[in-house]
């Protein structure tokens, strides 16, 4: 199998088996997080880590914290153990599905960080025009394998002043705002994502907390219309992007 490795300033990421490979969202994601942490966490929890890029991203703020990595595709975990294994050995990789690991005792966290799947992949059976599903592109994708109940409910493990991070399509904002509070996790952030100007919002950068406070948001464009990113995107993504 070819290598498919992708580079990044400080580490890289091999996602030879992992249906999801790196993309935007979890590197703004990654680097969002990150931009807010204080250097003072001690525990982070990464679910659905996929190929792990979300963990290195953040442990590159903060090289001392411990970290668990959650993941319930058994190929992405493949990528996952190696990549830490490569890069940092404060990470414990959990392959089951996080309903089973929130009912495990554990410590808890100072983050917890997702980038939840959420499109429906189809596979078109181009011979008799019928659309088949690909499994294994699914559990990467549709977010019914990593409900937002779930990642509601994840967030007991919380510690008192610890912040859960996601992004999600501006579709589900709601659905998933109103999820979390029923937790008990209020809003405390959020960045509006548009690709450009002209665009419409497609994605929102979300931050939680177990304590309410004075709600904040702003806006973040992408890209010009050459297609160049534009400077507060590049200032964001500037420690990891080659």
């Amino acid at each position: 199998m070819p290598d498919q490795s992708f580079k990044f300033k400080q580490f890289s990421i091999r996602q030879n088996h992992a249906a999801m490979k790196v993309n935007t969202d979890s590197v703004l994601l990654g680097a969002w997080a990150a931009s807010m942490m204080t250097g003072q966490e001690k525990r982070l929890l990464d679910i659905g880590t996929g190929t792990g890029l979300l963990l290195l991203m953040l442990m590159q703020k903060n090289i001392d914290m411990l970290a668990d990595a959650v993941e319930v595709d058994e190929e992405a975990c493949k990528d996952a153990a190696f990549n830490f294994e490569q890069q940092s050995n404060q990470i414990n990789l959990h392959c089951i599905d996080i309903a089973n690991f929130i009912h495990e005792p554990n410590e808890s966290y100072d983050i917890i960080i997702s980038n939840p799947p959420y499109f429906e992949p189809i596979n078109i059976d181009k011979t008799n025009n019928k659309q088949l599903p690909d499994t294994h592109r699914s559990t990467a994708r549709f977010h019914d394998s990593l409900p937002f109940e779930a990642l509601a409910q994840a967030g007991r493990l919380l510690n008192k002043l610890g912040i859960f991070f996601l992004i999600i399509p501006i579709q589900f904002l709601q659905e998933i705002e109103t999820c979390f509070q029923n937790y008990g996790l209020f809003k405390h952030y959020y960045t509006f994502v548009k690709t450009l100007e002209n665009k419409e919002v497609s994605r929102v950068l979300c931050k939680f907390g177990k304590e309410g406070v004075q709600f904040s948001q702003d806006q973040l464009i992408l890209y010009h219309q050459n297609n160049i990113k534009t400077t507060p995107y590049q200032n964001l993504v500037a420690d990891y992007y080659l």
